[in-house]
């Protein structure tokens, strides 16, 4: 339990210093710090990446797509995972990168 909560949290900080970084790029215009909303979607997209638990490969030679882990008890872990990811982005963002922010209702 220990190991998932630090893979969380460290999953978490990588995705708000990604962000981080492509808000300063010049060569991604898409995400400023002025595009709150696109933000948000990031954020929730980076969480599901992180949390979901889908996984996939793919047999170049035979054409084949394998996707396991689908299943209606890992979509409930999944979303669970889903909701702390993206909690963890929130507050290591409010509480490291913008420290005045308020957390809006």
């Amino acid at each position: 339990m220990q190991d998932l909560v630090i893979s969380q949290v460290t999953l978490s900080a990588v995705a708000v210093v990604v962000m981080q970084w492509l808000k300063n790029a010049q060569w991604f215009p898409w995400l400023t710090a002025e595009s709150s909303k696109l933000q948000n979607a990031f954020a929730a997209f980076s969480a599901a990446l992180v949390a979901v638990g889908i996984h996939y490969s793919y047999d170049a030679t035979a054409g084949t797509l394998t996707i396991v882990g689908i299943s209606w008890a890992s979509l409930g872990h999944g979303l669970w995972h889903w909701l702390q990811s993206y909690a963890f982005q929130e507050v290591i963002y409010k509480g490291a990168i913008k420290p005045t922010a308020a957390i809006k209702p």
